[in-house]
């Protein structure tokens, strides 16, 4: 809404998605946290517990997050699908 008249409609949807990922991914990676996570006092940790190919695991980890059915993995386990495919968890600070 707040740049109705400066982008072009077609394009919204590019913004938006691209908004999208770099919000997932830059508070992900630099602070392990995004706002919602600082609330719940959470964080994203890597599962075998090092920091070896960390930006690969948050880029895979908010890719994965464009996957229509990542919502419905919650159904069948405590962990999201991008979750288990990016080898990262979430854990209480």
């Amino acid at each position: 809404m707040v740049f109705k008249n400066e982008i072009e409609q077609e394009k919204v949807k590019w913004y938006s998605i691209l908004i999208y990922f770099l919000y997932y991914l830059l508070f992900e990676y630099f602070t392990g946290q995004t706002p919602g996570k600082m609330i719940t006092r959470s964080k994203v940790a890597s599962l075998p517990d090092n920091k070896d190919y960390y930006f690969i695991r948050i880029t895979l980890r908010t890719l994965m997050r464009f996957i229509p059915f990542d919502m419905l993995s919650y159904l069948f386990s405590y962990r999201g699908l991008h979750d288990r495919i990016s080898k990262t968890t979430i854990i209480k600070l």
